[in-house]
């Protein structure tokens, strides 16, 4: 059986899809050897894995670009028996064979403003990820995502989607290992947390609170205390929060 996988993220461009897509490639061929496994890579990347069971294609066209929802199948030779990995979201139309899609979250449909800053750009943005991502959720033969919360938003949007998602953390890097010493984590978490400036406090909110802010970044250093304002806000709430979190690390 030969896998195929759109490994086009794994670019020199950091991304956290990117470290996805390279921690599969640099697992699953070792791990699975009797299965041969194709590799969409973008211009001049690196060879995701050196086994014998591993191949790369070069896909010239973006990731995010409309050839990757309307004509997949034409990026690069598609078999029926083929089984295709898309790793980030969205499912194009007209593949051949069955398909498994990592979608690690609805935010673009459920949130638009927070994976979209620009306004201008949402009409085009939005209905693209929509389309790809509701296609996928309704016509993926397997979901992956990566947490339970995650899994729940998904059967939300599209029922049908409960027999076919399974959760699959993100176990490969040292951040989602157990501690050692579960006393030693809290206390250097903590640690850590307690250093950070006030100043820092605008880039270091959640990612779904940072537009919040950065609208309000100011023309003039006349009004900075606008921008401040809304940080110490949102700080107090990310305050409470991590306060929460920290007192659960196990």
């Amino acid at each position: 059986m030969r896998f195929v996988m759109d490994a086009r993220y794994a670019g020199p461009q950091a991304s956290g899809i990117g470290s996805y897509v390279r921690a599969i490639g640099a697992r699953l061929p070792e791990l699975a050897r009797q299965a041969h496994f194709h590799f969409w890579v973008p211009p001049a990347a690196l060879p995701l894995s050196h086994a014998p069971n591993a191949s790369h294609a070069t896909v010239r066209f973006r990731p995010t670009g409309i050839s990757t929802l309307l004509f997949p199948s034409l990026l690069d030779t598609l078999r029926a028996t083929d089984v295709f990995h898309g790793p980030a979201n969205i499912l194009g139309f007209g593949l051949p064979c069955p398909s498994v899609v990592t979608v690690h979250d609805v935010m673009w449909i459920e949130h638009l403003d927070w994976c979209q800053p620009r306004p201008w750009l949402r009409p085009i943005s939005g209905p693209y990820f929509a389309t790809g991502i509701r296609r996928a959720l309704r016509h993926a033969d397997c979901l992956l995502t990566l947490s339970k919360a995650s899994a729940d938003a998904i059967v939300r949007l599209e029922p049908s989607a409960h027999q076919r998602v399974f959760v699959t953390p993100n176990a490969c890097e040292p951040h989602f290992r157990p501690a050692a010493s579960c006393d030693a984590r809290r206390l250097s978490v903590s640690a850590r947390m307690r250093r950070s400036s006030w100043s820092s406090v605008r880039i270091s909110l959640p990612k779904p609170m940072r537009p919040r802010c950065v609208r309000l970044r100011p023309p003039t250093s006349g009004r900075i205390v606008w921008c401040w304002f809304s940080a110490w806000i949102q700080g107090v709430a990310w305050s409470r929060w991590r306060e929460n979190w920290v007192s659960r690390i196990a």
